[in-house]
C-alpha cells in the first residue's frame, strides 16, 4: 500500500480514470445510498462479501467530497484511510464543474433507486 505522502499530484487523465470508476460504480454497481444525519461522521460505507454495498451521506456536510471518499472505499477496499483521504483531496481539488455535475446527476439517480434505511436496520 502506498502512503499518502507518496501519492504524486494526479494528472487530468488520472482524475478522469478515478472519476470514471466512481461513475461506473454509481451507475451500474449494486449500491444503496441513503441520506442520514450523523453526529460524528460525514459518511459511512459498508461492503458485505463484495456484493451488497451501502453508503450513508450526511446532508449537512460536504456531500460531493464525501461521496467521492465513500466510493473510493468501496472501489479500493484494501487501501488504508490515509490513502483514501489523500485521493479524495486530490480528486476534489482538481475536479471540473462538468465532472461535479455528472457526479451529482448520478447521485440523484442512485438516490431515486435506493431504499432508504438507517444504519441500525
Amino acid at each position: 500500500m502506498t502512503s499518502p505522502a507518496k501519492i504524486p499530484r494526479l494528472s487530468n487523465n488520472q482524475i478522469r480514470y478515478y472519476l470514471y470508476r466512481i461513475y461506473k460504480l454509481l451507475k451500474y454497481g449494486n449500491i444503496n445510498i441513503a441520506i442520514l444525519k450523523m453526529k460524528k461522521m460525514r459518511g459511512l460505507s459498508l461492503l458485505e462479501q463484495g456484493i451488497k454495498r451501502d453508503v450513508w451521506l450526511d446532508p449537512d456536510d460536504k456531500i460531493l467530497p464525501t461521496l467521492i471518499h465513500e466510493c473510493l472505499h468501496l472501489l479500493y477496499w484494501d487501501q488504508q484511510e490515509d490513502w483514501i483521504l489523500a485521493m479524495e483531496k486530490r480528486i476534489t481539488k482538481r475536479i471540473s464543474e462538468k465532472q461535479m455535475k455528472n457526479l451529482l446527476l448520478l447521485l440523484a439517480e442512485q438516490l431515486k433507486k435506493s431504499k432508504q434505511k438507517s444504519r441500525h436496520q
